[in-house]
């Protein structure tokens, strides 16, 4: 009997632990979109009450996104930092912790080609636009000025998003679930 009891407490103890790892990734990368969002609507506000224009660039593939001065010649933080740092760099797979390596940044429309940076411009009126970005053809073709930042993890069904609306800066967050195609934005728990 004892034995029944001890291998039906471990299965029970192992069908928990895979729920509560899952529940804490969701968590994470629910806390880690609104920390974007956040960072997202700091740059705008100090691009706005500093009379700067902000180049938020993305990088997919090292899932990053960075803030500096546009147009100043130099890469000069929006944002003054207090670490010195030449540029304000918000670390997507740093930010999430634990497993940030199986983390992808994706973004919609995509970097163009030819350069090697690009995102969205904040300017002194709190205004945005897309920055060296594609828009894509086709039926999956976002708005203009529509730019929507998700990230996804494979390990989870929900995909978090983020997006900036140009030409007024509006920035939400929402989540897709693996199924539907696009992020909705009026439910984001």
């Amino acid at each position: 009997e004892l034995i029944v009891i001890i291998s039906m407490v471990g299965i029970l103890s192992s069908i928990a632990l895979v729920n509560l790892s899952s529940s804490w990734s969701k968590s994470r990368l629910l806390s880690t979109t609104r920390s974007l969002e956040n960072w997202l609507n700091q740059q705008r506000s100090y691009a706005k009450t500093h009379n700067l224009t902000c180049l938020i660039s993305i990088d997919p593939i090292n899932k990053r996104v960075s803030s500096a001065k546009y147009a100043s010649g130099t890469m000069e933080p929006c944002i003054p930092s207090s670490t010195g740092s030449t540029i304000d760099v918000f670390d997507i797979s740093e930010k999430f912790g634990q497993d940030g390596d199986k983390l992808r940044l994706e973004m919609e429309p995509p970097i163009d080609s030819s350069h090697n940076q690009g995102g969205i411009l904040f300017s002194l009126q709190g205004l945005s636009q897309n920055h060296q970005l594609v828009s894509q053809e086709g039926s999956n073709q976002k708005s203009d000025g529509e730019l929507e930042l998700r990230l996804v993890h494979p390990d989870l069904q929900t995909v978090r998003c983020v997006r900036i609306i140009s030409p007024i800066g509006m920035i939400r967050d929402g989540r897709k679930d693996q199924s539907q195609s696009e992020c909705r934005y009026d439910k984001t728990n």
